[in-house]
């Protein structure tokens, strides 16, 4: 083996010695840059809100709320473009493919396969940007009282699935699975944006929750619960030999309380779903009694920031728990 130096570190150290600075660089960069963009967009906000009208719901007037659902479609759209595909590459692959284990420090262990190469990337580049932004989209949630208890826990899980995944450069498969829940995100967030903003949105924002709900339905239950079960079925596959026990043990758990989490949101997703059809069905439009409306979401926020001002948040909503009704 050849030195790269004349203190006896081989070229394969160097190399692994840069690529842990190079990874450590780009964990740092990603965590300023999401930081970074949601600040952007709160400095912007004053500019944007001149091109929508005003919600009914006073909270979703806040900079911070723009800026938090601004940031989280970005993140979505490019977690999820780099995926979901990946996903569905890796659905047919073999065992050795799905659950491979590597020291490599860029987590890629198909040497000479160019196609498990590709994939093997995307899911890297993909988790590095979905576990800093889901660890900084929790510390500003917290922060500026937009997180409740279970967006929390549902932070919390997927952060140790990331950190396990990543660190450990372990099961592509699965990572690509939590991952592709993203696509769901862009859809979810433009209906929460614009349902309160008029009769102008009424259409959109309910094409919007349709895919929604196809989609969570697609990918949070039914694509989790299967990465869930294959991954329950296969914990004692070879190729996670070496791993330590308790992190497979760990992953395990953190993974099925994210899919109980999703279970938890599905009769609130479900029934707000049902709610905006019927009111098609009845031709609720949203654009009559506006005044009388008005008066009573006005009246409902007020007395909702006395609750959260009573329990120390002065705006503080769950992704679910407020986010999806009416």
């Amino acid at each position: 083996m050849v030195n790269a130096t004349d203190g006896g570190v081989s070229s394969a150290e160097a190399a692994e010695s840069h690529g842990v600075e190079f990874m450590v660089a780009m964990t740092i960069g990603l965590l300023v840059t999401w930081t970074a963009l949601f600040y952007l967009f709160v400095w912007l906000h004053p500019w944007a809100a001149r091109h929508w009208p005003k919600s009914s719901k006073r909270h979703e007037e806040t900079k911070y709320w723009f800026a938090w659902y601004a940031v989280g479609t970005l993140h979505a759209l490019l977690v999820a473009a780099l995926t979901v595909p990946a996903f569905i590459m890796l659905a047919t692959a073999p065992g050795s493919a799905q659950f491979v284990s590597t020291n490599d420090v860029f987590c890629t262990g198909s040497e000479g396969d160019d196609e498990w190469l590709r994939v093997e990337i995307a899911i890297v580049v993909g988790g590095i940007c979905f576990t800093t932004y889901t660890f900084v989209d929790m510390v500003l949630a917290l922060k500026h009282g937009l997180a409740a208890a279970d967006y929390v826990v549902h932070h919390l899980a997927f952060l140790a699935c990331g950190v396990l995944i990543w660190g450990q450069c372990i099961m592509p498969f699965n990572a690509s699975v939590l991952m592709c829940m993203e696509a769901t995100t862009p859809f979810l967030n433009f209906l929460m944006f614009f349902r309160n903003r008029g009769a102008r949105y009424k259409t959109s924002t309910t094409i919007c929750g349709a895919v929604f709900v196809v989609l969570f339905f697609v990918f949070r239950i039914g694509l989790n619960t299967y990465g869930t079960v294959v991954l329950w079925v296969s914990r004692e596959d070879p190729a996670l030999d070496t791993v330590p026990r308790w992190q497979v043990w760990l992953l395990l758990f953190a993974v099925t309380l994210g899919l109980a989490v999703q279970v938890f949101w599905l009769p609130k997703v479900a029934g707000t779903f049902c709610k905006a059809i019927l009111g098609m069905v009845r031709g609720d439009t949203g654009s009559d009694d506006e005044d009388g409306d008005e008066e009573e979401e006005e009246e409902e926020d007020e007395e909702d920031e006395d609750t959260d001002k009573e329990n120390g948040h002065e705006h503080s909503v769950g992704l679910v728990s407020r986010e999806l009704r009416n």
